[in-house]
């Protein structure tokens, strides 16, 4: 009898529609009878083979190589990346943050290292967690690697990632779900392009965009780590997700064939669900271009340089 993993959403639908909900986490292993039928907790179900993966003698046991670490550049579409890897994983206990990212005064509480670690730790087999972890904290980044945690690092572009900032900055204060909590020294500046021009510069003790993506920046260099763009996973999810379908895979020590990968890229790309986030506003791509004036292009231009080229973009 051959054994098989499962993937998430493959058997979901089946269970469902015999009256169940308690669906196996993905990892689960279910027998393959010779009618093609799968067998799993005394159930019965009618699924084309292609929606499991094999598992051989070479797949890897280690413990954390069945995870994902979702991790974004903030106001990047780190909550994006997350709804895809609940796809086909589970969610952890909770979010992440690294140390840089409050102490910048884009976040809302200060997570030392150590805490960090601690909530790595707890995660189980099968499960994801997202979050904001920079590169400057080495402590994590070694850990994350030492123990072959597979990495996906969301980014953007950087000028509609000022946009978004700012937007956030500006909710009305009655908005509870969305309130940015150190949005008070930009509230307190005369207009909305003010505004774009001290989340371009800094205000106060908190970064301006160069120094707080610069706290990121070296995920991009970083070969054990898979890098994604916003703009990708709005222009093309499926192509996106399958990317992040073999990589995730190749942590595990298996790959797909072409059908197997369309159809799990498909079901990825379904969870993907934008409204659902408590800050999301638009997630127009190229807002930058309408909220800029010349001179505050000039003057992102003149801060960030050559951030934009070195990311891929067009000036």
């Amino acid at each position: 009898m051959t054994m098989y993993l499962v993937h998430y959403n493959a058997i979901k639908p089946a269970l469902i529609r015999q009256g169940r909900h308690d669906w196996p986490a993905p990892g689960t292993f279910i027998t393959d009878d010779e009618n093609n039928m799968f067998r799993i907790e005394g159930y019965t179900l009618s699924q084309p083979k292609v929606l499991v993966r094999k598992v051989t003698e070479h797949t890897p046991s280690h413990r954390w190589r069945s995870t994902a670490f979702g991790n974004g550049f903030p106001k990047a579409g780190t909550m994006l990346l997350g709804q895809i890897l609940a796809t086909i994983r589970h969610p952890g206990s909770t979010r992440v943050r690294g140390p840089g990212t409050t102490k910048g005064g884009w976040g809302n509480e200060y997570w030392p290292t150590s805490l960090v670690i601690s909530r790595f730790r707890l995660m189980k087999p099968n499960r994801y967690m997202s979050g904001h972890i920079e590169t400057t904290d080495r402590r994590v980044v070694s850990w994350l690697r030492k123990h072959e945690i597979p990495v996906v690092f969301v980014y953007r572009d950087l000028r509609d990632v000022v946009v978004s900032y700012t937007y956030h900055c500006e909710v009305d204060d009655n908005n509870k779900k969305k309130l940015h909590p150190n949005r008070a020294p930009y509230k307190a500046l005369p207009s909305h392009e003010a505004r774009l021009a001290a989340a371009i510069t800094g205000i106060d003790q908190f970064m301006g965009i160069r120094d707080f993506w610069e706290c990121y920046s070296d995920w991009l260099d970083i070969p054990w780590a898979l890098k994604v763009k916003y703009e990708d996973i709005r222009m093309d999810p499926i192509g996106t997700c399958a990317k992040i379908a073999v990589h995730l895979g190749a942590a595990q020590g298996f790959t797909y064939d072409d059908k197997e990968l369309e159809m799990l890229a498909e079901c990825m790309a379904g969870g993907i669900s934008p409204m659902v986030s408590p800050t999301f506003r638009a997630g127009r791509i190229g807002d930058w271009r309408t909220e800029f004036s010349p001179e505050l292009l000039e003057l992102f231009y003149r801060e960030t340089d050559p951030w934009t080229e070195r990311m891929g973009y067009e000036r």
